[in-house]
């Protein structure tokens, strides 16, 4: 599993967002490969991270014009 991490900092023209993130334990090679076979989609997460990063601005953005 990855536990991926957020954090925004206010910047005179934004805010600037870092991602990090602490892969935990991985699963034998054949589990591997068998969550490549049926979960393919973990193989490549930028589009999943790229929809992330869209919901983080928005929620910043809401805030920002809250203030």
């Amino acid at each position: 599993s990855t536990t991926w991490r957020f954090e925004t900092t206010p910047e005179r023209s934004g805010t600037r967002l870092t991602q990090s993130y602490d892969i935990g334990l991985m699963p034998p090679g054949l589990f591997q490969r068998l969550i490549a076979k049926l979960m393919p989609h973990h193989l490549d997460m930028r589009p999943h991270m790229e929809l992330t990063v869209a919901a983080v601005k928005a929620v910043v953005e809401r805030e920002r014009a809250a203030v």
